[in-house]
């Protein structure tokens, strides 16, 4: 076994030994040492190198593992000796480098050829452009006067157009034609714009003429518009004026029966209250009678505030009413109080938050949007009708209303 190793180290050695001989012969192509000495002696150390391969490569035959190792030393031999691999290549190669040499050096006497050529012309061409740059340096002085004088000669029929044409026509009719744009866009659409003509002022002119005549009609067509909508604006708030007016009324025409029960039984009362009193006095009982005359003068204010809260209700309220601050609460009472006849055949009751809460508004309007909202609420139930109210206020100016 340690025989076998030993030769297979051999064969290593040798692989590696013919690799650097191949990367010699290839480093010198590199360097341009060309000599066909040196192409030999390799071949013969490459042939000592089979030799010694070819003894380790017999005795390892029946070695499976080193296949690998045996046929890569052939290729790199066979690589480095068969003449039509790496030998002849490489006499290819100092083949054509020495024809490159020698198509350098044909290059070069070419080259110098040509730059002898190009001198003798160069040497004529100098002379006759000497004499062309004379010739040009006449006709730029020639041509500099004659510029002068066109140029001169510009400048007078310029300044002669300026003043006898752009200055009296152009630039008045300009000046005209922007003042009067100056005067349209501050907002006097009934400026005149008095330029005419058919060039492009004219022409810019008229187009200006024709979209101010547009404008105008526009606006007066707008100004039509915004007085029919303003009148159409006076109708509504009338006609809903008129509509909110005989919703109120139709509600007191609905409480009517309520009010008259609400009234009668204070007046009854109030007519027993006047005979006791009248006893007690007869009596000589003062004091009797001036109890019962404080029950009846209360009675004739709760006649009183029925009676001025549907006048305040049936009011019609004006379009444009200041607004003053209403306590909602007792607004919400006064409505509960004139849908009486209606919440009391339907049991209904109503639950407000205790803290009292100011708006902004018109009591009369607020009274007769919080009527109908109540209004719509019981009509929502058969019987037993609880109604709850809450609300909570959101910063200043700011709020919420919540009815169930």
């Amino acid at each position: 076994m340690q025989n076998e190793q030993q030769q297979v180290y051999t064969l290593a050695r040798i692989e590696n030994q013919i690799v650097d001989d191949l990367r010699d012969r290839l480093n010198e192509l590199k360097s341009g040492n060309n000599d066909g000495m040196l192409v030999e002696t390799h071949i013969r150390y490459l042939e000592n190198l089979k030799k010694t391969a070819d003894e380790n490569i017999r005795a390892l035959d029946d070695w499976p593992s080193t296949i690998t190792l045996r046929q890569t030393i052939d290729e790199l031999l066979e690589i480095g000796m068969v003449k039509n691999k790496m030998p002849d290549t490489m006499r290819d190669y100092v083949a054509a480098q020495k024809a490159l040499l020698d198509a350098s050096r044909a290059r070069e006497a070419t080259l110098g050829r040509f730059r002898t050529l190009l001198e003798a012309q160069l040497g004529s061409s100098h002379q006759q452009m000497q004499t062309f740059n004379q010739r040009l340096e006449q006709i730029v002085r020639v041509s500099g006067g004659l510029i002068l004088v066109a140029t001169l000669l510009a400048l007078l029929l310029a300044w002669g157009l300026n003043h006898y044409f752009i200055r009296s026509r152009l630039v008045k009719r300009f000046t005209a034609l922007n003042q009067a744009v100056v005067q349209i866009g501050l907002g006097r659409t009934d400026s005149t714009i008095p330029v005419y003509g058919r060039d492009e002022l004219g022409r810019i002119a008229r187009l200006l003429r024709h979209t101010l005549g547009q404008l105008n009609m526009q606006r007066r067509q707008l100004e039509q518009e915004v007085a029919e909508r303003k009148e159409i604006e006076a109708d509504l708030r009338a006609m809903q004026d008129e509509l909110i007016q005989t919703a109120k009324l139709a509600v007191v025409g609905q409480t009517m029966t309520t009010l008259a029960h609400e009234i009668n039984q204070p007046l009854n009362a109030l007519s027993m209250y006047l005979f006791t009193a009248g006893r007690a006095i007869e009596q000589g009982q003062s004091g009797q009678a001036r109890n019962t005359l404080t029950k009846a003068e209360g009675l004739i204010n709760r006649i009183d505030a029925i009676i001025r809260s549907l006048r305040q209700f049936t009011r019609r309220a004006e379009l444009e009413t200041p607004l003053y601050p209403v306590d909602l609460r007792q607004t919400f009472v006064a409505a509960w109080e004139l849908l009486a006849m209606r919440h009391q055949s339907r049991q209904g009751a109503l639950s407000l938050p205790t803290d009292t809460v100011w708006v902004s508004g018109d009591e009369v309007r607020i009274q007769q949007v919080l009527v109908n909202v109540l209004a719509n609420a019981l009509d929502a139930c058969s019987h037993d009708a609880a109604i709850a109210v809450t609300w909570q206020t959101q910063g200043r100016g700011a709020g919420g209303l919540y009815c169930r």
